[in-house]
C-alpha cells in the first residue's frame, strides 16, 4: 500500500490544483475490509483528490451475478484476482462516463508536470501503433502470449502475429501506460462477451496469464488496424516494459513514438532521459529497482 501513497504524493507534485479537476483515481480494492484499511491509509488525500473506492468482490457480485465467478475471484483460482480486477475497474469506470481510461498499477510514479500527459496518450493511442518483443529472452511470457491469444479462433492471430516477426511469438506489455478509449473497449468487451457466451462465461476464462491490455492489443489490431511492431528488426533484444534509453530514442526517430512512461531503474540512473523525449511522465515498476535484462 505504500506504493499508493508514493504514487498519489507524486501526482500532486506534480499536478497543480487546477489541473486536477479532470482527472479520478478509481482505486479498486479486495473488500469493503480493505477500503476501510486505505481510507484511513489515504485519509489525506481524500480531500485534494477525486479517489473513488470499488469494492471488487461486491462490485462483481452485483455487476455479474455468477456464484462460480465470485468464488474463483474469492479463492484466487489461478491466481485470476488481480486480472479479473482490471477488467472490472475498466468496465467500472466506463459504465460511469469517463471516456479514457488508464490502467496504473500501484508502482507507477509521475516525475514531470502532467498537463500534458492525458493528451500525450490519446495522441499515442490514435496512432495505433504498439511495439513488442519478440527476440528477448522469452520463456516466462511465453504461456501469456498463448493465453492472450485464446481469446481469439485458432489461427485467427498467427497471421497477423507472424507478419510483424519470425518466430510468431509479439509480447507488448506495458511498453506504454495502458490507455482505454470507452467506445473502444465496450466493443471489446461486447466481442468477448459474445465469443465466449455472455459475460461471466468471459470473465470466467480469467487467470494470472490473462494481461488485458495485451488482449485488447490484439484485438485492435484485428478489428482497427493498428499495428505491431518488432522492436527486434531494431536491433533490441529486451523485453518492452524495461527498455533503456537509447531504445527509447530509437524508437521515436524510427517511429515518432514516445510513450508516456520509462522504466524506474533507468531513470534513476539516467534521470536526462525526460529531457531527451519529449512525452515521458511517469515511471513503471518502482518495485523492481534492478538493471533491466539484457543491458
Amino acid at each position: 500500500m505504500s506504493y499508493i501513497v508514493a504514487k498519489l504524493n507524486s501526482y500532486l507534485a506534480h499536478t497543480p490544483e487546477a489541473n486536477r479537476k479532470d482527472t479520478a483515481f478509481i482505486i479498486g480494492a479486495s473488500d469493503l475490509g480493505q477500503i476501510q484499511l486505505l481510507t484511513g491509509l489515504l485519509q489525506s488525500f481524500l480531500t485534494v483528490l477525486d479517489i473513488q473506492f470499488v469494492s471488487v468482490f461486491d462490485y462483481l457480485e452485483s455487476e455479474v451475478s455468477s456464484p462460480e465467478l465470485t468464488r474463483k475471484y474469492a479463492e484466487n483460482h489461478d491466481g485470476c484476482a488481480v486480472n479479473l480486477k482490471k477488467f472490472l475497474l475498466i468496465r467500472y469506470a466506463i459504465n460511469r462516463g469517463y471516456k479514457y481510461v488508464c490502467s496504473l498499477d500501484d508502482d507507477s510514479v509521475f516525475v514531470r508536470d502532467t498537463a500534458g500527459l492525458f493528451p500525450a496518450m490519446i495522441e499515442n493511442y490514435r496512432k495505433a501503433d504498439y511495439f513488442a518483443s519478440s527476440d528477448a529472452p522469452f520463456g516466462d511470457v511465453l504461456p501469456i502470449v498463448d493465453k492472450c491469444m485464446s481469446y481469439f479462433a485458432d489461427g485467427e492471430l498467427t497471421n497477423l502475429v507472424r507478419s510483424s516477426c519470425d518466430n510468431g511469438r509479439l509480447f507488448s506489455w506495458f511498453f506504454d501506460a495502458p490507455l482505454y478509449e470507452a467506445n473502444d473497449y465496450l466493443a471489446f468487451q461486447a466481442e468477448m462477451v459474445e465469443r465466449s457466451g455472455g459475460l461471466a462465461e468471459w470473465l470466467l476464462k480469467t487467470n494470472w496469464h490473462s494481461f488485458e491490455h495485451l488482449i485488447f492489443i490484439y484485438w485492435r489490431c484485428l478489428k482497427q488496424r493498428a499495428q505491431l511492431h518488432d522492436i527486434a528488426k531494431l536491433g533490441i533484444r529486451h523485453k518492452v516494459e524495461s527498455l533503456r534509453r537509447d531504445h527509447l530514442v530509437k524508437i521515436f526517430l524510427k517511429f515518432g513514438y514516445c510513450p508516456v512512461w520509462v522504466y524506474m531503474w533507468e531513470y534513476m540512473h539516467a534521470p536526462n532521459v525526460v529531457d531527451i523525449l519529449p512525452d515521458l511522465y511517469l515511471c513503471s515498476h518502482a518495485d523492481r529497482v534492478y538493471p533491466p535484462q539484457n543491458p
